[in-house]
């Protein structure tokens, strides 16, 4: 018995600290980015839009290597979801350099053992 309980009582203070329902948070996002909160909302209830109508799984593998496509059924709830403090940051964009030797990594073979390299950071 002491040993249930002594497994008990750590989870149920774990679940405890989690300091509210979610629809407790104002809606918004936290913007550390140069568009605005009006661009960022523009761009929400887009992606919300989309969701609600169809939801495409392979776009990518579809464009560049003809895939059969995945696409499913949008969901209506898709337009109750708000974003409760949802921190959008800036992202630094790869170079063409970097998105190729990731793409094409056959093109670049490595002619010595110092041109093998790991990938960039961002890759990983």
């Amino acid at each position: 018995m002491l040993r249930i309980l002594l497994k008990l009582v750590p989870i149920l203070l774990l679940c405890g600290c989690g300091g509210g329902l979610p629809e407790s948070l104002p809606a918004g996002f936290l913007n550390e980015t140069r568009h605005s909160d009006e661009q960022l909302w523009t761009i929400w209830k887009t992606a919300q839009q989309i969701l609600s109508q169809r939801v495409d799984l392979n776009p990518l593998q579809r464009s560049m290597s003809g895939a059969k496509a995945d696409i499913h059924p949008g969901d209506s709830r898709a337009l109750q979801v708000k974003p409760h403090q949802l921190l959008v940051s800036p992202e630094v964009e790869p170079s063409w350099v970097e998105l190729s030797l990731f793409v094409f990594p056959s093109f670049f073979e490595a002619e010595s053992p110092f041109d093998a390299l790991p990938p960039p950071d961002f890759l990983a």
